[in-house]
């Protein structure tokens, strides 16, 4: 699917995609997540061929639920951000990169490696898969996080790791062999 240039594409529901969606320009085409929408991708969300994703409506999800995907780095952040991987290691858009999510950060399956960027969440990080950190420097923000079982936490290189509210293990593991957690 591709987003031609100066065309806004506006969710107001739910919507899956099982393909990559592409963009024609940089700066107009968009994808727009609405009020309490739902986006569910299987493919990449231009990032083979850019366009501008706004996440940031009150109560929207984009859920990453393909193999190998890259999270697309938004215009400003995402409301809630799932990964739901059927296999491979999601990656983040750019390098460096920060990538921001106003309310839920959920990695129901799969793996997430943060690379060279940070991430902010300002609620609940809930993690059911597996979300490694590679980065050698920088720092990680999170709020509350919950860990269940079979889900790892691996700061894995000097990297701050900073957790401002409750941690909750359900299971799962928590590593922080090398890097530099704040609880």
């Amino acid at each position: 699917s591709r987003i031609q240039s100066n065309v806004t594409v506006t969710n107001n529901g739910t919507v899956s995609i099982n393909c990559n969606i592409r963009g024609n320009n940089a700066t107009t085409s968009r994808w727009v997540q609405g009020v309490n929408s739902r986006l569910n991708i299987g493919g990449d969300l231009m990032i083979i061929d850019p366009g501008a994703l706004e996440a940031s409506a009150a109560g929207n999800t984009v859920n990453y639920n393909g193999a190998n995907q890259t999270i697309k780095l938004p215009v400003s952040s995402y409301y809630n951000l799932q990964v739901s991987s059927t296999g491979g290691t999601v990656t983040i858009e750019g390098a460096p990169g920060s990538l921001t999510v106003d309310n839920d950060f959920t990695l129901t399956s799969g793996t997430v490696n943060l690379n060279t960027d940070n991430i902010t969440v300002s609620d609940t990080t809930k993690i059911y898969g597996s979300l490694i950190d590679d980065n050698v420097a920088g720092t990680n923000n999170f709020n509350h996080v919950e860990v269940y079982a079979g889900g790892t936490i691996n700061p894995s290189v000097s990297e701050t790791f900073s957790i401002s509210g409750n941690v909750t293990m359900y299971g799962g593991s928590f590593t922080s062999s090398a890097g530099n957690p704040i609880y």
